[in-house]
């Protein structure tokens, strides 16, 4: 959950970025990059035990939580290009009264990896020429190397991920394909990197998850300069 100041309210009001995305599942993307753009402080702080939701298939609202997010974040980087160019590297953020004695176990989630093999399988296959266009070459061969793995042995690297990712945002940047279009085309991609999660970290405690999580954050940063070498020279 989030707590802000009136005057980032304020900002949030006065804010010129806004479409349907945002004020749907991309709210909560949009309110935390509006906040950094500001330069507002922005801490994290212990509220008491956490809410134990019901477990449910983390995959039922994916369909239309996943394009929401990931326009608003398309989006908000070609509007923020000259805010992020130059950042370098991420730091931790303040924390409040953590550390006592309360420990989060969440409830234990069925994700059915041979639906997520299928559609990983079959989107590959039926969008190669709009891959071909969106990718670079070494990226589509490493794609194609990862969609004929067997399920047993099924891994989609965290830093393929995110240069395929950063190849996406360049291209909704230039239109390269309908951005209607563009966006679709993620979803298998993006059943394809669950299932890795789930896989790599089936047998993983919760820290290990976390430290895990937190490898794959690292590695975006360092194939940041990707990002910027496509955006601002190609």
């Amino acid at each position: 959950d989030y707590g802000f100041s009136g005057s980032l309210a304020n900002t949030f009001m006065e804010s010129d970025v806004w479409d349907h995305a945002i004020s749907n599942y991309g709210i909560d993307i949009w309110m935390t990059t509006t906040s950094m753009r500001s330069r507002v402080a922005v801490v994290q702080s212990f509220m008491g035990r956490p809410k134990v939701h019901k477990a449910k298939d983390p995959l039922d609202n994916a369909e239309a939580l996943f394009p929401d997010v990931v326009t608003t974040i398309f989006e908000l980087m070609c509007r923020y290009e000259s805010f992020w160019k130059d950042v370098k590297w991420s730091r931790p953020t303040a924390v409040y009264g953590f550390g006592m004695g309360d420990v989060e176990v969440p409830p234990s989630v069925d994700v059915d990896t041979k639906m997520l093999a299928e559609k990983f399988i079959n989107g590959v296959t039926e969008r190669l020429d709009q891959y071909r266009a969106i990718l670079t070459d070494q990226n589509m061969n490493k794609l194609q190397e990862v969609a004929e793995l067997s399920p047993e042995c099924f891994e989609f690297p965290t830093g393929l991920w995110a240069k395929i990712l950063f190849d996406f945002a360049f291209a909704y940047k230039n239109s390269t394909i309908p951005r209607e279009e563009l966006i679709p085309a993620l979803n298998p991609l993006f059943y394809g990197k669950i299932m890795s999660f789930v896989l790599e970290t089936q047998a993983m405690n919760t820290q290990q998850v976390e430290e895990f999580i937190e490898d794959q954050c690292l590695q975006f940063e360092k194939a940041k300069p990707y990002l910027v070498e496509r955006w601002f020279t190609s």
